[in-house]
């Protein structure tokens, strides 16, 4: 069996702390699903599998070990009822400690994001798009953030990802006529904070009664 590896943390200069895992069954991630997918071609890393969540994003590629199961049961959508294990397709931990239990919120089922403060904001981007030269077009966003500071740091980032994204051949390297290249980002506006549209505080629901799989009720198509 080929070697798998697990991501532990995440350090201020995007720097991972990489361990091999030697359990049969896949780790738990930091959003709460067991991992589901193997990350290869994490810069430095090529060629290893790294689990990871195929469903969640940043906290998808943190394992946080494997949680305490026993007497817990996993529900499908469908009602299908089976012992909590780690192996069940798209399975996710939702007992005590889980991330479920301390970021849903008990009165709307929503996540904690929903309840933050809402930001609007506008960029215009100057750009080269396919065969029209140098035009302008804008981006209207909405985001939930805690506070200025982070609603900053937000948009400095989705600036260098659109710019990043925009150095890649939309059809592939031997494509270079389909680049969208991105000549200029400019900040015009940043509206808020606004209510987050939640009309209500967040409360956390706690460790849920059943845990969460899919049974294939639906195909696997």
């Amino acid at each position: 069996m080929a070697k798998t590896y697990i991501l532990t943390k995440k350090d201020k200069d995007n720097e991972y702390d990489i361990q091999e895992w030697k359990d049969e069954k896949p780790p738990m991630m930091k959003c709460g699903h067991s991992a589901n997918s193997f990350w290869t071609n994490l810069p430095g890393h090529e060629g290893k599998n790294i689990h990871t969540c195929v469903i969640c994003d940043a906290d998808g590629r943190i394992a946080v070990g494997v949680p305490d199961l026993r007497g817990r049961l996993a529900k499908c959508g469908c009602g299908n009822t089976r012992e909590s294990n780690m192996g069940l397709a798209f399975f996710e931990y939702k007992g005590p400690d889980s991330t479920a239990a301390s970021r849903i919120c008990k009165k709307c089922s929503y996540t904690h994001y929903a309840h933050l403060p809402l930001w609007k904001y506008e960029l215009s981007i100057r750009r080269d798009w396919f065969k029209l030269k140098n035009i302008t077009t804008k981006e209207n966003r909405q985001e939930h953030m805690p506070d200025k500071k982070t609603m900053d740091t937000f948009l400095q980032q989705r600036i260098k990802q659109l710019i990043k994204n925009s150095k890649t051949p939309v059809y592939g390297p031997d494509r270079p006529e389909s680049l969208s290249e991105i000549f200029e980002i400019r900040i015009v506006s940043i509206d808020g904070p606004l209510p987050s549209g939640a009309g209500h505080e967040f409360e956390k629901h706690g460790p849920y009664k059943y845990d969460s799989y899919y049974c294939g009720c639906n195909g696997w198509d």
